[in-house]
C-alpha cells in the first residue's frame, strides 16, 4: 500500500515537472522532492549506508649506530624513530604492535659490512613471516645491503619485529 502511493506522488511529480518544464516554470522545490524520490527508489529500505572510517598507521625508524653482533635470534632495535603514527613502534623494545586491524606493509634494510652472512627475519607474534640472507666473502671490507618486505592482513594486537637469527661474524 505504501509503495503505490510512493509510486502514485512519483509520477504526480513527474508530470507536473514535465508541464512546468514545457512551460519553462519548474518549481525547485518540485524538482528537489521528484530527484530525492528517484534516489529513495534506489536505496534498499531498512538500509542506510554508513561511512567507513580511514585509520592510518606508518612507523619509519633506523638504527643510528653500528652494531657488532653474533647474537642468534637478536631483536633489532631501530633506535631513531622519525615517523610513528598510531604509536604503533616501540623504540625501546624493537617490536611493532598493530593498532588497528588493515593491511600492512613492512619493508627492512641493513647493511653488512665485513666476510661474514647474516640471515634477517620478521616475525609476526613470534612466527618467521619473510626473511633475507646477506653473504659476504672476499678479502678486503666489502658491504652489501640486504632488504626483504612483507605485505600482509593483520588484526589489532598482533606484534612484528625484526631479528637477526643466523649469523657469522656480521657488523650491521
Amino acid at each position: 500500500m505504501e509503495n503505490s502511493d510512493k509510486q502514485e506522488q512519483n509520477y504526480i511529480l513527474k508530470k507536473t515537472v514535465f508541464r512546468e518544464q514545457l512551460n519553462r516554470k519548474v518549481d525547485p522545490e518540485v524538482h528537489d522532492n521528484l530527484v530525492h524520490l528517484d534516489k529513495n527508489k534506489r536505496l534498499l529500505e531498512g538500509i542506510q549506508p554508513s561511512p567507513i572510517p580511514v585509520h592510518t598507521t606508518a612507523f619509519y625508524a633506523y638504527v643510528n649506530q653500528s652494531i657488532t653482533t653474533q647474537d642468534q635470534n637478536r631483536t633489532l632495535i631501530f633506535d631513531t624513530v622519525k615517523t610513528n603514527i598510531n604509536g604503533g613502534y616501540s623504540p625501546n623494545a624493537g617490536i611493532f604492535r598493530v593498532p588497528v586491524d588493515g593491511v600492512y606493509g613492512f619493508t627492512f634494510s641493513v647493511r653488512e659490512g665485513s666476510d661474514g652472512y647474516g640471515s634477517y627475519e620478521i616475525i609476526k607474534n613470534a612466527e618467521a613471516v619473510g626473511s633475507a640472507i646477506g653473504l659476504l666473502e672476499g678479502l678486503g671490507y666489502i658491504q652489501q645491503q640486504v632488504i626483504g618486505t612483507v605485505i600482509i592482513r593483520q588484526f589489532k594486537v598482533t606484534t612484528f619485529s625484526l631479528e637477526h637469527t643466523q649469523v657469522s661474524y656480521t657488523m650491521v
